[in-house]
């Protein structure tokens, strides 16, 4: 066949974006863009094909510093910050609806920059982050997407600290 592939190429550069992966593709979305604006907007990357693709916005604020993790078939991005300040929301994509859906807020203050990893295909943990206070904490908590709840659970050990990194 003569048909030629096109690579859609996603914005240039992020400040504080959020990611997750589902399967072979790669999400990327929110953050400051090159011209200092914080964003909603999502990239798809589909690791097979090499290709970037949009996809759905998430409809509410323009955020940065959001967490984000996987658990099953739908990513999620917690909290981050705004033009207001600090955020509790969680959302939830589906990728077969190209949609989103807010969930339960964390039952504590609003915080970005956080960690996040998932367990088990049913929960993930949120931990660390810079509250919206303006203090650095070391609380963790699991979100339980079944029941779509939180828990309070161990705190991280060693001092309270934001913008760290795990996988």
């Amino acid at each position: 066949s003569n048909s030629k592939r096109t690579r859609c190429i996603a914005p240039t550069s992020a400040v504080g974006a959020a990611t997750f992966t589902i399967g072979n593709r790669i999400y990327v979305g929110t953050g400051m863009d090159v011209g200092f604006q914080l964003t909603n907007d999502w990239w798809c990357f589909d690791t097979q094909t090499e290709l970037w693709s949009p996809i759905a916005a998430m409809p509410t604020t323009s955020r940065q510093y959001g967490t984000a993790f996987t658990i099953a078939d739908t990513g999620y991005v917690f909290g981050g910050v705004d033009v207001s300040g600090a955020l509790d929301q969680l959302w939830a994509y589906y990728p077969e609806q190209d949609a989103w859906e807010q969930k339960a807020s964390i039952p504590a203050e609003a915080r970005y920059a956080c960690v996040a990893v998932t367990g088990f295909h049913t929960n993930a943990i949120v931990a660390t982050g810079m509250l919206a206070s303006g203090s650095p904490t070391n609380e963790a908590w699991k979100y339980q997407a079944v029941t779509d709840t939180w828990e309070a659970i161990a705190p991280v050990p060693g001092s309270a600290r934001h913008r760290a990194a795990c996988f």
